[in-house]
Order: structure tokens, then C-alpha cells, then sequence
């Protein structure tokens, strides 16, 4: 594994647009954790016998719209957006969730 030195001189070496890509793919893959976890706590009853793929893929859908807004996991409505965004896609979820 790479040092934090060492990660930081590969990041100082990209230029913005890979700068840039990198922050969306590892806002992506926390914000595919956290709905994951949300939906785990918030919904378990709900989840229970889903797929496991066709949940990840939900959950999948769900961040890649969210890393391309312009949010971040320090704005404090991070959590409250992850939430809308589950809620928007309620029929998609519950179509995921019916599929077994």
C-alpha cells in the first residue's frame, strides 16, 4: 500500500481533469457504501430477500447520480440527498427488492 506521501505526489503530478475524476469515482464508491448502509438500517424489512445483485446495482445507480451532482460528503446535506435520491427512486427499489 501506498503512503499518504506517496498518494499525495501522484496527486499533485494529475492534472485537474484527472483530479477531478478521481474525487467522482471515490465520491462514488462512498456514496455506494452509505446508500448500501442506509438502506440496511433505514429499510430492513423492505431489503430482506432482494437480490444482492440487483440491490448493489440500485445502490450503484443511486451514487453515480450523486457523484456527478455537485455535492460533497462534507456539505452538510449529504445525507439528507442520499436519502432523496433513494426516495425518487422508491419504484425502482421496491422493483429490485420484488424481483426474488
Amino acid at each position: 500500500m501506498l503512503s499518504k506521501k506517496s498518494f499525495e505526489e501522484v496527486i499533485e503530478a494529475m492534472n485537474d481533469a484527472e483530479k477531478e475524476a478521481l474525487y467522482r469515482a471515490l465520491l462514488k464508491y462512498k456514496a455506494k457504501k452509505d446508500v448500501y448502509n442506509l438502506l440496511q438500517n433505514r429499510l430492513p424489512a423492505m431489503i430482506e430477500g432482494a437480490e444482492e445483485e440487483l440491490l448493489l446495482s440500485f445502490c450503484e445507480k443511486i451514487a453515480d447520480i450523486y457523484a456527478y451532482s455537485n455535492h460533497g460528503e462534507e456539505d452538510p446535506s449529504y445525507w439528507i440527498s442520499l436519502e432523496d435520491l433513494i426516495r425518487c427512486h422508491c419504484d425502482e427499489l421496491f422493483a429490485a427488492c420484488n424481483a426474488a
